[in-house]
């Protein structure tokens, strides 16, 4: 059974956390190995850290998700640094722009996400990005802050197929859940194939959304199974060759070799 990886995931969700065992047992079971499980605010940082500390193959992300900005405490910042020196090998994420949102929101998300990415920059982390409907600002923000080390991923990748490869310069991934199931995704599903092998990754995301068949109120890390086939379809490959690609990328991303001699601050 061809090994995968989910590159990202809200394990912390009450539906999935409440009862983890199983459903790490059936992940297992699928063939998942690997778990980018990302924090989205101070409230549920812990119990990422918890799971991370606990459950092998978890990898820990804290971040500050966009949607969540006008709720963050007065010193979020000091806090989220504090738990990416906790964890040395964990990424910064979930954060990013979200343009469904009320425009006056605009100027907190870029100020937040900026410092989230300079904290990246300065740590040597990978960032995991959601993009709603704000591609140019994201761009114009990538633009200004400069290359980021360690790289990150676009998670749940909605842009249209000739974005990709200018989202790629930026030394990004692109991830995809399992809207590309469906046939009626067409934007989606075209970018699956414009994306260069050596960037694409799969996610699982904890939907509420559960494609038919799936156990669960939200998505678990089993519905990778289907989103893999789907990218295998949709690029003229075989099953194997998707998961194994998919999985190698992200090993590449969240797990690199690591100088355990670095002093951060």
């Amino acid at each position: 059974m061809p090994q995968l990886f989910d590159a990202h995931c809200h394990l912390q969700n009450s539906a999935l956390k409440d009862s983890i065992v199983p459903v790490m047992a059936r992940a297992k079971a699928s063939g998942i190995d690997g778990f980018m499980c990302c924090g989205t605010s101070q409230d549920d940082w812990e119990d990422v850290a918890y799971l991370a500390s606990r459950i092998t193959g978890i990898h820990p992300g804290f971040g500050l998700h966009p949607r969540l900005i006008t709720l963050r405490y007065e010193i979020w910042s000091e806090k989220l640094v504090n738990y990416l020196v906790r964890f040395p090998t964990s990424g910064i994420g979930e954060i990013g722009l979200d343009h469904t949102l009320p425009p006056s929101t605009f100027p907190d998300q870029e100020r937040a996400f900026g410092s989230q990415l300079q904290m990246a920059q300065q740590l040597g982390r990978p960032v995991s990005i959601c993009c709603q409907n704000a591609w140019e600002a994201l761009c114009r923000i990538l633009d200004k802050i400069g290359p980021l080390p360690a790289g990150g991923v676009i998670r749940g990748y909605t842009g249209a197929a000739d974005l990709a490869p200018r989202i790629e310069q930026y030394g990004l991934h692109l991830s995809f859940t399992d809207w590309i199931c469906y046939w009626h995704n067409k934007d989606v599903r075209a970018a699956v194939a414009r994306v260069s092998a050596d960037r694409l990754l799969i996610e699982s995301d904890t939907q509420n959304t559960v494609l038919p068949g799936m156990p669960g109120k939200v998505h678990e890390p089993t519905v990778l199974q289907a989103v893999c086939k789907a990218v295998a379809e949709i690029r003229g490959i075989t099953e194997d060759e998707a998961a194994q690609t998919t999985h190698d990328n992200a090993q590449r991303l969240f797990c690199p070799p690591r100088d355990e001699n670095v002093v951060i601050f």
